[in-house]
């Protein structure tokens, strides 16, 4: 699953709007809007961990050279947070 599929699906869970996800991962609307349109796929170590924790996937670290960014694209599922 792509963190674009992974936005939509909390987006329409939990009726979440753009604001409020930015507001939830301190990043700007425009960086949700980004991730929910597929232009963003990769996201720094915070943020990594703020976003296992709201789309209740367990998001496993994958090194993009300086090892301080994640891949979503293919992320463990993990459930449990849901």
């Amino acid at each position: 699953m792509t963190l674009k599929e992974m936005i939509h699906q909390y987006k329409t869970k939990t009726g979440c709007s753009d604001s409020e996800l930015a507001r939830r991962c301190n990043v700007s609307r425009s960086t949700v809007a980004r991730w929910s349109s597929g232009e963003i796929k990769k996201v720094n170590d915070d943020t990594a961990e703020i976003l296992s924790q709201l789309l209740g996937y367990n998001i496993t670290p994958i090194p993009n050279g300086n090892g301080h960014n994640h891949s979503l694209t293919n992320p463990w599922l993990c459930k449990s947070w849901i």
